[in-house]
């Protein structure tokens, strides 16, 4: 099961459609978060959004905690929620 992290973007719903080709898709919002499906996906997947990564501390604390664990994929503010708990620097232009 592929489990999706809505960030509160309009096109988390696209990126779950397309997901839903390969395998089940549960999607739940990043501040309601389903811990029964997170721990049963073999996949987490952080959705778009607005925002800074340092905006979304849950979704850092699941990166973190499923690090190494489960297939993890980052889509734009997803992405970059990767990097920033890597220690990256996000630079807001």
């Amino acid at each position: 099961m592929i489990y999706v992290i809505d960030h509160n973007d309009s096109f988390t719903h696209n990126v779950v459609h397309q997901f839903a080709l390969f395998d089940k898709v549960e999607c739940d919002n990043y501040n309601n978060i389903n811990r029964s499906n997170l721990d049963k996906a073999s996949t987490i997947v952080f959705s778009p959004g607005p925002g800074n990564p340092k905006d979304y501390p849950t979704t850092s604390k699941i990166y973190e905690k499923f690090k190494g664990k489960k297939k993890m994929i980052g889509i734009c503010l997803g992405f970059q929620q990767i990097l920033f708990c890597e220690g990256a620097k996000i630079i807001e232009q």
